[in-house]
């Protein structure tokens, strides 16, 4: 996880050759990278430049989903939502939250902490939820969060 490409392919190489790592992480500085690290066997190669404009993209997307992580081997996301007001989840408890097969909350982020939330847990406006979910069910998932006036408007 070092700032230079050439160093993490190198050290990846050295984990995977010499000491016989099965699954390796490497940090990408450079997206264009990302393709010698796939070649290398890295999964996943987090790419901070990738992770730097998801952030941005939080700040200004209609939902305010943010994919934090796609395991493409594992064909699994983590995505971040925030809770609006007035949405279909606020106010529930995880186990009457209505999600599609192949989603599930892992955790949520209220008032700085975050905890690992029970069926009996209450989701609140304002939380930021965290799901593992199949690919592609981000267009189901964002309206179950979303402010009443955005999805109704959508």
């Amino acid at each position: 996880v070092t700032g230079d490409d050439e160093d993490n392919i190198l050290i990846c190489q050295v984990a995977k050759e010499k000491y016989g790592c099965e699954r390796i992480v490497a940090r990408v500085n450079n997206p264009r990278n990302l393709a010698h690290f796939k070649l290398l066997g890295v999964q996943p190669a987090v790419s901070a430049t990738d992770l730097i404009l998801r952030l941005i993209e939080h700040e200004v997307p209609e939902y305010g989903l943010v994919q934090l992580l796609a395991l493409e081997e594992e064909h699994l996301e983590i995505i971040e939502l925030e809770v609006g007001e007035g949405s279909p989840a606020a106010g529930q408890r995880v186990r009457d939250v209505v999600l599609p097969d192949g989603s599930l909350i892992i955790s949520v982020l209220r008032d700085g902490t975050g905890f690992v939330p029970k069926a009996d847990s209450v989701i609140d406006a304002g939380d930021q939820v965290l799901l593992i979910l199949d690919p592609g069910l981000e267009g189901e998932i964002t309206p179950r969060f979303a402010n009443s006036s955005v999805s109704a408007s959508s």
